[in-house]
């Protein structure tokens, strides 16, 4: 997963380095359409995604805004898959479903390519690190330990419940249809989609709770989607258009039957 495009030959590249050291290596992609620089909207995508791969699979997450400057890259695995990421939040998504049992600095020349550029990293580190991994390199090899609890924090604020009972909370992905993704989950709020909700963007406000798309006549309606989190939607429209937001945008949300 990389925020690179299909434009330039970025992907292309690194899936070279990766098959000239393991040519025998299954490399699925995951997506490269992450907007530019967006940490938030990477830590999402994955950590949605991760789970419905082959367990060990090493996903190879490059969302790195800070290439060439001090910060970190990690690999870590949690007890059923395996990540190789930059230490900037990336992965604090899926540490809060899936506690890491061992984090190590990929930190190790060995594993990468010479020279090793100051801006392309994911083809002179990512690639080559996995490829070796795949082959049998053990992760203590890449570097030292890292404690879990001293890796850089997610790029945005968790949902919190204020002292009235309402929920506070954040746009945190667009689709292509313009479904409007909140990081209000299913499983935070014990949700079984029948709640009464309402979720209140910019001053409007979208109540109930829909079963399907095709519900609303022509208005947002709330629907609890495939990722398991609460979605504004409009039916064969955009709700992103319609109710002119962007990612980032604070959402609060009231249920009376939802966990506190």
């Amino acid at each position: 997963m990389t925020d690179f495009g299909i434009r330039d030959p970025f992907v292309g590249i690194m899936k070279g380095v990766i098959e000239k050291i393991a040519p025998a290596l299954h490399v699925s992609d995951l997506t490269h359409a992450i907007p530019p620089q967006n940490i938030q909207v990477g830590a999402f995508i994955l950590s949605a995604s991760f789970r419905y791969f082959p367990e060990r699979t090493l996903f190879v997450a490059v969302v790195d805004p800070g290439v060439g400057s001090a910060r970190r890259i990690i690999y870590a695995e949690t007890p059923k898959y395996r990540f190789l990421a930059p230490d900037n939040g990336l992965l604090g998504m899926i540490f809060d479903e899936e506690e890491p049992t061992q984090v190590v600095e990929v930190s190790n020349s060995k594993y990468f390519l010479h020279p090793t550029s100051h801006t392309f990293h994911g083809r002179d580190i990512f690639a080559p690190v996995a490829a070796y991994l795949s082959r049998g390199v053990k992760p203590e090899e890449l570097g030292p330990t890292i404690n879990p609890g001293d890796l850089s924090p997610l790029p945005f604020t968790k949902p919190y419940q204020d002292e009235k009972g309402e929920w506070h909370g954040e746009i945190v992905y667009i689709d292509q249809f313009g479904n409007l993704i909140t990081n209000f989950s299913q499983n935070q709020l014990g949700l079984n989609g029948k709640e009464t909700v309402e979720l209140r963007v910019k001053n409007r406000a979208v109540k109930g709770l829909a079963e399907s798309y095709t519900q609303g006549n022509g208005e947002p309606i709330v629907v609890l989607d495939s990722f398991g989190t609460l979605e504004i939607a409009l039916f064969k429209g955009s709700a992103q258009d319609f109710l002119n937001v962007k990612q980032g945008e604070k959402v609060s949300l009231r249920c009376q039957t939802c966990y506190s």
